[in-house]
């Protein structure tokens, strides 16, 4: 299994709300894909934003990853984050 972490801080005006709707429409596009497991968004009282996404495998990931740039809901979430606050990691299961 992957574990994808994404960290970013929203721009100014953005809301909380405004988040998990776009948050709520990428989810809806990554359900029917192969190797799509759970995605979560999380924040903390700083205003720092963490989206966790497991996938079945990194292959699945990285499918997914190529077709998102096609995507409209993804690239609206994206566009309401601050590009330079934007960090994703990869991380790999061990059980």
């Amino acid at each position: 299994m992957l574990i994808e972490l994404t960290m970013f801080r929203l721009n100014d005006g953005v809301s909380n709300a405004q988040l998990l709707t776009a948050d709520r429409a990428v989810q809806a596009e990554l359900s029917p894909r192969k190797g799509f497991v759970r995605r979560t968004a999380a924040s903390d009282e700083a205003g720092r934003w963490l989206v966790i996404t497991l996938w079945g495998s990194s292959e699945d990931a990285e499918a997914s990853a190529c077709l998102a740039f096609a995507d409209l809901a993804a690239r609206s979430f994206e566009a309401l984050s601050e590009p330079s606050s934007r960090e994703s990691h990869r991380f790999f299961s061990l059980s």
